[in-house]
């Protein structure tokens, strides 16, 4: 992500530079998925302000990336995107510090919600907009079915996506011709030219970047002192130097670096200040710098090495040789795993969720969008979710650890969840009898490989506007949860038998096994809200009582009326009438299931009981 800051720096010293996007016309561009997505999810039209109320995925998104694609398309820019992997090893207080910020976001959507049922809309609308906890994990899916769809390139980098990138544009076969990301990808050393920006939507596309040759004979800075001050200034896998955490961060640590000629040299002389101390600065600063320097990337053929190995610089002074890697390398991203989990990920199998809990060695659960403050949902996501010995967790992390060398299959991997902070983390049972032995029920499956089409929303393809509900939020925190967790245990399980050499290894339909598989989407609370609107509107039409019998004078008309309501109500779906009776369609085959639990039939019969003299 940017470098703290810099652009401020760089918009005032006018080193931004803007052309027609026809100059890239013919080439392939590499583009920084997770940035990219980020200017989508931060920036209207696409830019969900009440995706913290409604649960789900921006429903915008998929036409913004498709309209994007075409226009990249009608200049012949053949784009190529990467996304992010593995998380970089990170010490220091991160479980304290992702510990307040769930405080905070808890807090704040608590607020929302509280100024939403006084009827003070807008002011709810500002708090639920920061608070959207939505994880860039969680559009992959989305994203990939779209590229998919478009023939789009991609590939899932081991770790950072900037390095990756770095690697492609350097390659002998030049796989890309230019990148588009953040300023962190100017720390490399010898990365000049940088696109920030793409404006894809006006009648004049157009693109921005900078060059870093030009940035430093402007600042009259070296490559590594460049360097020096984007690690001090901090970005997303860098904190801050304390000293520099102000309004002037970047001009007073230029002034600093360029005082005491090196980073490590203002470091030092800062060493023994008890803020330093405590976060052990000096130690993260050294790993930072390692991390940059020597970054892991899938090479052409396979294997995983450092960048100055894999794509060696020009010689220079300032930038990293292939004998000076570090022999502990596996101390600042993390212990190796076999290269074919690398490749599998950087296909579009899987996602890097569980590979990150093993390698990290923690699960960190975050409170869901309704804050989780039942005990019913805190008992389901520990007893149920996590700690469990049979529980999609364990089982997606002893489905991993059985096929990989024996280091991982004594891996600790520890529960952090918020609702116990201050206790001692628990540790998930992966290597118990029980889940060893779940695990390696998959190496007796023989299932016929068969897609199944997801059926298309029918739904307007913009942000929602429609009432919200608290209530079902937190069903849908239950589901979302469950999900989550089944879809990571399918993506290990298929990884699993493709290392085991159960399924065919050699084959080009990785990203079409994980677009099959179960647990594509989330949902939302949408369809949820608009039962709850027509059932509410019938009930108080028919003076205030629900209707027993469907027959009755009047129950007709007031039905026709609870519909005009949804009509009224719901501007963002295109056939709320319809929507309403395939809802109870829905319920249909729902009620008739023979699968349905004996103790939870009396409730189903209850319910249809209930429900039947309402239908429309």
């Amino acid at each position: 992500m940017p470098i703290r800051q810099l652009d401020n720096l760089l918009h005032e010293r006018k080193q931004f530079q803007t052309h027609p996007l026809s100059v890239l016309a013919d080439s392939r561009l590499g583009i920084d998925a997770s940035y990219y997505l980020n200017i989508l999810t931060e920036n209207p039209p696409s830019r969900e302000p009440l995706l913290a109320a409604t649960g789900g995925l921006p429903l915008a998104l998929t036409q913004r990336i498709e309209s994007d694609l075409r226009a990249l398309e009608k200049l012949r820019i053949k784009p190529v995107f990467v996304f992010p992997g593995l998380i970089p090893n990170r010490r220091g207080k991160i479980q304290q510090q992702h510990q307040y910020e769930s405080s905070e976001a808890s807090r704040d959507r608590r607020d929302a919600w509280a100024k939403y049922e006084a009827g003070q809309e807008d002011a709810a609308t500002k708090l639920f907009e920061a608070r959207g906890g939505l994880h860039q994990w969680d559009l992959w899916k989305m994203v990939l079915r779209i590229f998919r769809h478009r023939n789009v390139e991609f590939i899932v980098a081991p770790y950072v996506a900037w390095a990756q990138l770095i690697y492609l544009q350097r390659h002998p076969k030049a796989y890309t011709h230019a990148i588009f990301g953040p300023t962190d990808t100017l720390l490399y050393p010898g990365v000049d030219k940088l696109i920030t920006s793409l404006d894809l939507t006006s009648a004049n596309p157009s693109f921005t970047f900078v060059s870093k040759r030009n940035i430093l004979a402007d600042l009259g800075l070296s490559e590594d002192q460049f360097l020096d001050i984007g690690i001090l200034v901090g970005f997303d896998l860098a904190q801050p130097f304390p000293p520099t955490m102000h309004e002037q961060a970047v001009k007073q640590t230029i002034d600093m670096v360029k005082y005491y000629k090196t980073g490590q040299a203002a470091v030092s002389a800062f060493a023994e200040q008890p803020q330093i101390k405590s976060i052990q600065y000096t130690e993260q600063y050294a790993r930072t710098r390692a991390m940059v320097r020597y970054s892991l990337v899938l090479t052409s053929e396979g294997t995983v090495q450092p960048l100055p190995i894999a794509s060696p610089s020009p010689p220079s002074p300032h930038h990293p040789n292939p004998g000076d890697v570090p022999s502990d390398l596996h101390d600042v991203f993390t212990h190796r795993l076999p290269d074919e989990i690398y490749f599998y990920l950087s296909r579009g199998l899987i996602g890097p969720q569980a590979l990150v809990w093993l390698t990290s060695g923690q699960i960190v659960e975050s409170p869901p969008l309704d804050n989780g403050e039942t005990t019913e949902y805190r008992r389901f996501v520990r007893e149920v979710i996590t700690e469990g010995t049979t529980g999609p967790r364990a089982t997606a992390l002893a489905l991993i650890s059985s096929v990989c060398n024996p280091f991982w299959h004594k891996k600790n991997v520890a529960a952090h969840l918020w609702f116990e902070q201050g206790t001692p983390p628990k540790y998930i049972a992966l290597n118990s009898p029980q889940t060893v032995q779940l695990a390696e029920r998959v190496s007796g499956w023989s299932v016929p490989y068969a897609v199944v089409e997801e059926e298309l929303r029918r739904q307007n393809a913009q942000p929602w506007s429609a009432p919200l509900s608290r209530e079902l939020l937190v069903f849908n925190s239950f589901v979302r949860s469950l999900t989550r967790a089944l879809r990571t245990l399918l993506e290990m399980t298929s990884l699993n038998m493709l290392l085991r050499h159960d399924a065919r290894q050699s084959r080009d339909d990785l990203l079409d096994i994980n677009i099959s598989l179960p647990f594509q989407s989330e949902v939302n609370t949408g369809f949820g809200v608009l039962a709850k609107v027509y059932l509410d509107a019938l009930t108080h039409i028919n003076n205030g009582q629900r209707v027993r019998d469907p027959n009755a004078e009047g129950v007709k008309e007031a039905k026709a009326m609870a519909l005009e309501i949804c009509e009224e109500t719901f501007p963002g779906v295109k056939s709320p009438k319809q929507e309403v009776e395939r809802g109870f369609r829905f319920w249909d085959v729902l009620h008739s299931e023979a699968a349905v639990l004996r103790e939870m039939i009396d409730q189903f019969e209850a319910a249809e009981a209930w429900l039947a003299p309402m239908r429309p």
